[in-house]
């Protein structure tokens, strides 16, 4: 990532401090079999728990397994942890918020970087929140052409920022469908967290960067914390910021703070001690 390594990094610091870990490729990657093209992150939580499986199944002085994932990593360990037999979840960086909300967020956040002006920001809004929750209610292989056509259509004839990025309606229309009906794209716009997190009721850590701007840590902490207390099955989760850090655990700081390729640290080591110390401590 960005020239890092940081789950191998990662790795080591809790092997060190004698935490087992099984650190496995994408599927469709160097030694891993399956095909990436079309999986969704349901598909990556079955891998997840192929994984488990595969650790329970050695003879190893183990006293349980856990999962751990960063950012969409995370979104599948909530799907997977729902399973009785996995003993704990890490969230780095996680998603705690429906998926079209953090997506809408982090679009206008990049629009009033561009400097671009109130009034098309809130077209943007409305109608891409529209196209989001019209998504909810069709998959991939049937959508609603004539509510998401007409949608589109307003969209292109209202928003300046719209014709000047396609050329003319139907390039718009069809990059859009394209898009909305990526198993990926689809699967992870409609993702709602709290559906899965809902039913998690092994230990659970939510860690998030302070200064992280892709996935914000008090909205995002905040609404795993919400999730967690309300569900009656889970007594134990803890939730995280450690100011100073960026999205990938690195000290933010000065004008490279989310320059991830330029920053030394690959993964900050009081992030580190926090989590092997968790995990540690809900494993006695």
């Amino acid at each position: 990532v960005y020239g890092h390594r940081p789950f191998l990094v990662l790795a080591d610091r809790l092997t060190r401090a004698g935490i087992a870990t099984l650190r496995f490729d994408d599927r469709g990657t160097a030694g891993s079999t399956g095909v990436f093209e079309g999986a969704t992150t349901e598909d990556f939580a079955k891998d997840a728990l192929g994984a488990v499986d595969f650790l329970q199944s050695q003879n190893l002085p183990i006293s349980g397994v856990g999962l751990l994932g960063h950012t969409e990593g995370g979104t599948a360990g909530m799907i997977a942890a729902s399973r009785e037999d996995v003993a704990f979840l890490v969230l780095l960086a996680t998603i705690g918020i429906p998926h079209d909300d953090l997506l809408i967020s982090q679009s206008v956040t990049a629009l009033k970087n561009a400097g671009t002006p109130e009034s098309l920001i809130r077209i943007d809004t409305q109608y891409t929140r529209s196209l989001y929750r019209n998504m909810r209610k069709w998959e991939p292989d049937a959508p609603d052409t004539v509510t998401v056509r007409q949608t589109l259509d307003e969209f292109y004839d209202k928003s300046d920022l719209i014709r000047t990025r396609f050329r003319s309606q139907r390039s718009f229309y069809e990059g859009q469908m394209q898009l909305m009906t990526s198993p990926w794209f689809h699967y992870y716009a409609t993702f709602i967290p709290e559906n899965f997190l809902a039913k998690v009721n092994c230990p659970v850590l939510a860690i998030n960067g302070g200064e992280d701007i892709q996935v914000v840590a008090d909205t995002n902490l905040e609404a795993i914390n919400r999730i967690l207390n309300k569900n009656p099955g889970n007594k134990e989760h803890t939730v995280m910021k450690l100011d100073g850090l960026n999205h990938f655990f690195q000290p933010a700081e000065g004008v490279i703070a989310h320059e991830y390729g330029l920053i030394m640290t690959t993964f900050d080591e009081g992030a580190m001690d926090a989590i092997a110390d968790w995990i540690l401590s809900v494993g006695e």
